[in-house]
């Protein structure tokens, strides 16, 4: 809320685009770069969870950052890369202590941003979007002259006390991806590990996330959620109403689709937040339709506290 007091708007779902010129003409050319090509262009954005940090009293953290360079590849960006507040860890703390990037150990958290009951990271509508949302890179740069859109509070029709902002997450238990032929991919897949299908389809096969999550045999198995709390990402940045609470099969994405769970290791649910700041702790075994609606902003169905 502070940060809406300051901006008019909740953070982006994916802060500005590194080393773009505002006025859409192309990109900057990084340090010790002397000609363009279309690899190795800065491209990673900041995540929600790096935008707010001068508003949750980790002003130092954030003023480390530099987001005209790479969140992720920058060396500049190592420092600031590389720590998170421990209260932006749920206990009990479990999972892996941090991920590895091309810089180091990346920090951690257990809290992740809503995008609704959609599947869809870059959906901007509310009827099933949530607080928020991801630009394509090139509508981002060439028409928004890298002014990232987010939500306001007129937006959320259903009111701040009915639509869910925040969630709990569990962190992956390895860093990086695997290929799918590889079985079991290091330690066995358990419920919450997030799968990269390598699917084109508009939304992700159910197959996919299967119950017996060691029958997937394609793709790679992205498994650090929760690992690279600055990065915009789907499975580091986000997660979703499209299933249950702690549901128990596998979070699935093909980068353009996501299905990715609210998780934690309490007993019997999460907690969640509100965008008016309340904190509730959701059950497992909320009615799933009611479940979808606190996870839209805006699509007319005003539902009871939980």
């Amino acid at each position: 809320m502070n940060y809406e007091s300051t901006y008019s708007s909740f953070p982006p779902g994916a802060g500005v685009l590194p080393n773009y010129k505002l006025d859409g003409t192309g990109p900057i050319l990084p340090d010790g770069v002397a000609t363009f090509t279309s690899t190795g262009l800065p491209s990673s954005r900041p995540s929600p969870q790096a935008v707010i940090l001068p508003y949750v009293e980790q002003g130092n953290k954030y003023n480390q950052f530099d987001f005209k360079r790479d969140v992720n590849s920058d060396p500049l960006n190592m420092a600031a890369q590389r720590k998170m507040s421990a209260s932006s860890c749920a206990p009990p703390i479990r999972g892996r202590p941090s991920s590895p990037g091309p810089m180091g150990f990346y920090g951690r958290c257990n809290y992740q941003a809503s995008i609704g009951q959609d599947p869809r990271p870059t959906y901007q509508g509310g009827d099933t979007g949530g607080m928020f949302f991801v630009e394509f890179t090139n509508t981002q740069w060439k028409t928004k002259l890298n002014r990232p859109g987010a939500v306001k509070i007129g937006d959320i029709t259903d009111g701040l006390s009915n639509t869910a902002i925040y969630s709990e997450v569990r962190r992956g238990p390895v860093a990086g991806s695997q290929n799918g032929g590889s079985i079991p991919y290091g330690p066995p897949l358990v419920a919450g590990d997030v799968v990269q299908v390598g699917d084109a389809s508009s939304l992700i096969p159910a197959a996919n996330c299967a119950a017996n999550p060691t029958t997937f045999t394609g793709g790679n198995v992205y498994r650090y959620t929760g690992l690279e709390y600055c990065r915009s990402f789907a499975f580091t940045s986000f997660y979703n109403h499209t299933k249950l609470p702690n549901d128990p099969t596998m979070d699935c994405t093909d980068l353009s689709n996501a299905h990715l769970g609210a998780r934690s290791y309490h007993n019997g649910g999460v907690n969640v937040v509100y965008s008016d700041g309340s904190v509730h702790f959701i059950a497992n075994s909320i009615d799933l339709a009611t479940w979808r609606a606190l996870g839209s902003r805006a699509d007319g169905k005003v539902v009871q506290q939980q």
